[in-house]
C-alpha cells in the first residue's frame, strides 16, 4: 500500500480521488491548500502528490518548487490536475512527472500511477 496526498480545493473532486485511490488500495492524505499540504509533507510520508495547480492563496506550483528543493522529497512523483492537455515542454518547465486531465476516469488515475510507483 502507497500513501498518497491529494492537493485539491474541491470538496466533491477530493472526496471521488479519495474513493478512488482508496479501491486502488492506497492510503490517502488529503489537503486544500498549499499551508495543509506542506504541513503534511512535514508530518508524513507520502510516496506520490496529486496536485491541483489552481488552488487558493498560494499556487500548487508554489508546492512543487518546495518539494523539488527539499532533499528529502525531491524525487517525490508528482502528478499535476488539469482541466486541459499539456505538452512535454510544459511539463518539463513545471518539473512533475505527470498531468491527469480532468473530468477524471479511474482508469486515467490507476494507469498513472500504476506507472509511476509500479
Amino acid at each position: 500500500m502507497k500513501t498518497i496526498l491529494v492537493v485539491e480545493p474541491e470538496p466533491d473532486i477530493l472526496r471521488i480521488l479519495e474513493i478512488m485511490l482508496e479501491n486502488l488500495g492506497h492510503k490517502v492524505l488529503t489537503a486544500p491548500d498549499v499551508p495543509k499540504a506542506e504541513t503534511i509533507l512535514k508530518e508524513k510520508t507520502s510516496n506520490l502528490v496529486i496536485l491541483e495547480l489552481n488552488l487558493p492563496g498560494i499556487d500548487g506550483s508554489h508546492l512543487i518548487e518546495l518539494i523539488r528543493t527539499d532533499e528529502t522529497q525531491k524525487n517525490l512523483p508528482v502528478i499535476v490536475l488539469t482541466t486541459r492537455r499539456v505538452s512535454p515542454d510544459q511539463a518539463e518547465k513545471l518539473n512533475v512527472n505527470a498531468f491527469l486531465t480532468k473530468p477524471l476516469t479511474m482508469k486515467d488515475v490507476s494507469d498513472t500511477i500504476e506507472k509511476l510507483l509500479g
